[in-house]
């Protein structure tokens, strides 16, 4: 099954959600640089390829949300292990912070935890 066809900020949206899972809207924006609206979630939710999994732990207690098995589906991936190292991004230019937008209060370490 391929991949919907996705406007660049869809695919940017997606792409945060698959590296910061869970991921708020208001990361995904600090990621992005912009406004991630409404829309472009609801349009990556109408594509199966997201859902919310829970609530932040945050003002307004804001959904988190999380990729789903359409979406590792749809990008050929076995598992969300398969997804590029973020240095592939460095590499090519591509700054890719996660750090800059985990959110504290939510204790989540950035390090990959197999090493």
């Amino acid at each position: 099954m391929a991949p919907p066809a996705l406007t660049q900020t869809e695919m940017l949206a997606l792409a945060g959600i698959a590296y910061l899972q869970p991921a708020t809207r208001a990361a995904l924006s600090r990621l992005a640089g912009r406004e991630i609206n409404r829309d472009v979630l609801g349009a990556l939710k109408r594509h199966g390829l997201i859902a919310a999994a829970l609530r932040a732990p945050e003002p307004g207690a804001p959904p988190a949300w999380v990729t789903t098995g359409r979406f590792l589906e749809a990008f050929g991936l076995g598992s969300l292990r398969e997804l590029p190292e973020l240095e592939r991004f460095q590499d090519d230019g591509i700054n890719f912070e996660i750090d800059n937008v985990l959110d504290p209060r939510w204790n989540v370490d950035s390090a990959d935890s197999d090493e």
